[in-house]
């Protein structure tokens, strides 16, 4: 995983690690973050070793853990 800094549309920058494949990026978060607290469907751009997509967030859900937070995105154009 590789880190990477989010910014979704209308809230803060969220910074975690990031898997990139295919046309998808997961993002782990640190902390729990309520689905609640973030709104699927949401549009921003994600950037992962200064290289920037934009994204959609399709699914927010706890890590396997339960110590963090995985947010799942479908990217507009590969990174790369």
């Amino acid at each position: 995983m590789t880190k990477a800094i989010l910014k979704l549309d209308g809230s803060d920058h969220i910074e975690g690690q990031a898997e990139a494949g295919g046309d998808y990026v997961r993002l782990l978060v640190d902390g729990l973050t309520s689905a609640g607290d973030l709104k699927t469907a949401s549009r921003g751009a994600i950037d992962i070793e200064g290289m920037t997509s934009d994204v959609v967030l399709e699914n927010v859900s706890p890590s396997p853990d339960g110590q963090g937070t995985i947010l799942t995105m479908r990217l507009f154009k590969p990174i790369g």
